[in-house]
């Protein structure tokens, strides 16, 4: 099972991995063709719908699929001059859906930490058609071992994903920034974005934007990022650090038979060890200011473990 931890900090070593954005077309810059209607993803190849019409749009698109202004807003690009789009909420249908994704460039190493980043932006800002009624929040990525498609928009909700976003992104001229850390159980193949929980656990804020005519909250998507270099590559670690959330990193040392916690907030701080059903296994205090706390695992069954700091910082550590 996967856990969210957005915001975690991991300060790793990843020895011998290439710096490197793991995520072909990134910023969905490469077109086969400019996009001129909806559900047209598959011309920023080698992007592809996971779940119902995910759209692009494209500068050098004429009407309602340019950038910066289409038939969702105005919005000019993260960078570049082009965006994708999709629905992450629609109160006429239950648990409706859109899902992108794409086949990484190289699969991950399992039981390195990886880095992800993406940007977000609420539809809206003007001169639009369609006039959407919602924002949300639970906008993450979630990894895959293959591509699958699914036709219909209101199948079944996972209710995970392994970066998220936990707070309602309304509109703003600028782009927020989806961050976070985990660390891989398998060699995924597939990074894929969306909103992967259900309709009950999606927090839902109405946009009181005049003239609102469609039910559903849009969302634009630029600049992914996967890596597994320590950061550099994805810069979650500076993203992070100007958000002012709390570091937290954590591993399994083979020869002590432990994991060690390194946290960096001053004072005491709180640290739970949980179980992938999410049950406490091990507490412990740490002082913080670099100093590290033990945990002996030397007694638990293999499989992955999440490391809880307070409130706000959690990381995924694999015991063997």
């Amino acid at each position: 099972m996967k856990h969210h931890y957005a915001f975690a900090i991991a300060l790793f070593a990843s020895v011998g991995l290439t710096a490197q954005n793991l995520v072909p077309n990134p910023s969905f810059e490469d077109v086969t063709q400019c996009p001129t209607g909806f559900s047209q993803l598959e011309y920023a190849a080698p992007w592809l719908d996971f779940r119902a019409s995910p759209d692009v749009f494209n500068g050098c698109a004429a009407g309602s699929f340019s950038v910066p202004s289409n038939i969702f807003g105005t919005r000019t690009a993260a960078s570049g001059q082009a965006y994708a789009g999709m629905y992450n909420y629609y109160n006429a249908l239950p648990n409706r859906r859109e899902y992108f994704g794409v086949q990484l460039i190289e699969p991950l190493v399992p039981g390195v930490p990886t880095y992800v980043s993406f940007k977000v932006a609420a539809s809206g800002g003007g001169g639009e058609t369609w006039v959407m009624t919602y924002w949300i929040d639970r906008i993450g990525a979630k990894f895959s071992m293959a591509a699958w498609y699914e036709d219909k928009p209101t199948t079944t909700i996972s209710n995970e994903a392994d970066v998220y976003h936990d707070e309602v992104i309304t509109y703003s001229t600028s782009w927020t920034t989806v961050m976070g850390i985990f660390i891989p159980d398998s060699a995924y193949t597939h990074v894929v974005l969306g909103n992967f929980f259900s309709d009950a656990q999606t927090t839902v804020q109405p946009t009181n934007w005049p003239g609102a005519n469609t039910p559903g909250g849009y969302y634009y998507i630029d600049d992914v990022c996967v890596s597994q270099d320590a950061g550099e590559t994805c810069d979650v670690t500076s993203a992070v650090q100007e958000r002012g959330m709390p570091a937290l990193s954590a591993w399994y040392d083979a020869n002590a038979q432990c994991i060690r916690i390194l946290t960096s907030g001053e004072g005491s701080q709180r640290i739970a060890l949980l179980d992938a059903a999410g049950r406490p296994v091990r507490e412990a205090r740490a002082n913080g200011g670099g100093s590290q706390t033990l945990l002996p695992v030397s007694d638990l069954a293999a499989g992955v473990y999440l490391v809880r700091c307070g409130n706000a910082a959690i990381v995924r550590v694999l015991v063997p």
